[in-house]
């Protein structure tokens, strides 16, 4: 695994979120920061900035607790936004619904009121680069609060999905199970039941390389 990889994993399980819709995130921010051509200061590069920015949104799911099915979607509406250039409209609504920490944050790295956020949305003016530079300078602090935050149900559930998939990922390498198994689960719709199921099935190929 590269370094990447396991920073997108550690901040999948720090926050409890889905690790396909936060690499999903990450893999999304970086070709958007090289198509606007954004500048950080104290940042040395692309990637170093879409791993704080992811960190510091999924920071903000889990200080706002959000529900497993909302942070996923909310996941995605983000990284679409980051994509497009602007977080506005029902994108924005829907993000900040399912997770009002990060209005807040925005509004504390960018020095705005909330309520000037939302007037900033309607306006085109939360851009990628607006939002990436004010996250920026609250994710240290994000994650702070996030330390002191257990995680919920949801979100262990969400870490053990995760743990599987990691724990399994020589075999991924070898054989592509783990792609599979992740395939399935995504069209399950990661329930209990169904994850079960799905464990169950793909566990069986596993057992019978480990014993050989």
């Amino acid at each position: 695994y590269s370094q990447v990889i396991r920073e997108i994993e550690k901040i999948s399980a720090r926050n409890g979120v889905a690790l396909a819709e936060t690499a999903k995130v990450y893999t999304r921010l970086v070709p958007a920061m090289e198509s606007f051509k954004l500048q950080f200061k104290g940042i040395k590069d692309y990637s170093q900035a879409a791993l704080k920015i992811t960190n510091a949104f999924s920071s903000s799911l889990k200080i706002s607790n959000s529900a497993t099915q909302e942070a996923g979607s909310a996941m995605l509406q983000f990284s679409q936004a980051m994509q497009s250039g602007k977080l506005a409209g029902d994108e924005f609504r829907a993000i900040t619904e399912a997770a009002p920490a990060l209005l807040n944050a925005i509004a504390e790295g960018s020095g705005y009121a909330r309520s000037e956020l939302k007037a900033m949305s309607s306006e085109g003016k939360l851009t990628t680069e607006f939002i990436s530079n004010a996250l920026l300078k609250v994710e240290e602090d994000l994650q702070n609060k996030v330390s002191k935050i257990p995680l919920s149900l949801g979100q262990s559930f969400e870490n053990l999905v995760s743990k599987i998939m990691i724990a399994s990922g020589e075999v991924n390498k070898a054989t592509g199970i783990i792609d599979g198994m992740v395939k399935v689960i995504e069209q399950a719709g990661v329930t209990v039941d169904s994850f079960s199921k799905v464990v169950t099935e793909y566990s069986k190929p596993i057992s019978k390389m480990n014993d050989e």
